[in-house]
């Protein structure tokens, strides 16, 4: 009698084991949306950090004055033919073969250099071979001639793995910094964050939440606010040509686009820093309807004229914990 009383007093009842479990789900259900907000604040501070350290970066990079004292452009220096306008010599196979980049890749270039040995600028290197260069695009090769740097790419190494060409110093150490990887046996990059897991041509920076981090230089020769691209197809005059460039990333958002980034879980429908439909419907003094890349980089706080955040310098933009660039989450370095 006494070792039965005791083990039916040490027993739960159904009623009690049900209670517990509601309570613990209770408790899990409190608990997991906070763990989870406390991880999307954490990610945002990494992003602001990020934006920080790209920002120190560049400014260093600008006073850098082997590299030319000035921002780093954020598209290719190639003929405006629609073909053209985007390509560079591409550093990570043998010969010389084109590739597309847009700025974000063009950053990492800035920063790091194409390989990470730090960057040779973006300037023209063959000086002496046949056919001579005429624009740093057509250089950033690694074919390597006699080890002659006036004959040889900006990526070219001699037999050692040392650099042809000066390099400077690395303006960030990519062990501190979030980078697309580089597919295992393959010259491309793959961002995992990405739908498809697309193979990409280029690196690029990633925020906090692993999503690229895009940059556009501004053009000290932009009239207005911002045009489609700087050839004729939309700045047709003087004038119209813009202090911001929405083609120098605009493969990465256009959701026509092949290229386009496809982070934010809709096969790249959601972004909106797309250019505006209603192309036709606005002006250097109309502002376009919220929802495209003209009215997400307008400073509404000026009212003498339409001007851009940041005319003077460049801007970096992150899509946030969504994924999609031009919503309310983004973390820009303007706004």
């Amino acid at each position: 009698m006494h070792w039965g009383t005791r083990r039916r007093a040490a027993a739960f009842t159904l009623v009690e084991l049900l209670a517990v479990i509601a309570i613990i789900s209770l408790l899990i259900g409190l608990l997991v949306p906070g763990i989870a907000a406390a991880r999307r604040s954490a990610r945002k501070t990494v992003t602001k950090s990020v934006i920080g350290s790209v920002t120190t970066a560049l400014e260093a990079f600008k006073g850098e004055e082997r590299l030319g004292g000035s921002y780093p452009p954020s598209r290719s220096d190639r003929g405006e033919a629609a073909g053209d306008r985007f390509k560079v010599r591409n550093p990570y196979v043998d010969g010389l073969v084109d590739m597309q980049i847009s700025g974000a890749g063009l950053l990492v270039w800035a920063l790091l250099g194409a390989d990470y040995l730090g960057p040779p600028g973006f300037k023209v290197f063959n000086t002496n071979g046949s056919p001579v260069s005429t624009r740093w695009s057509e250089d950033t090769h690694r074919v390597n001639v006699s080890d002659d740097p006036t004959r040889s790419g900006a990526y070219a190494l001699r037999s050692d793995g040392r650099p042809v060409q000066t390099r400077a110093g690395r303006f960030v150490e990519p062990e501190n910094m979030r980078l697309s990887k580089r597919k295992e046996g393959a010259s491309t990059f793959v961002i995992e964050t990405e739908e498809d897991k697309r193979e990409r041509d280029y690196p690029m920076f990633l925020d906090g939440f692993g999503f690229p981090l895009l940059y556009w230089r501004a053009d000290a020769a932009g009239r207005r606010w911002v045009d489609l691209t700087s050839d004729g197809s939309v700045a047709s005059t003087a004038a119209d040509r813009g202090i911001y460039h929405w083609s120098d990333n605009g493969m990465l958002v256009d959701t026509n686009s092949d290229a386009r980034l496809r982070t934010d879980g809709s096969g790249g429908t959601k972004h909106r820093l797309g250019w505006p439909g209603n192309v036709g419907s606005w002006t250097p003094t109309n502002a376009p309807r919220d929802g495209s890349f003209p009215a997400f980089i307008l400073d509404r706080q000026i009212q003498a004229r339409l001007t851009p955040f940041r005319p003077d310098s460049y801007l970096l933009i992150s899509p946030g914990p969504d994924g999609a660039y031009g919503t309310g989450d983004d973390i820009t370095n303007f706004k």
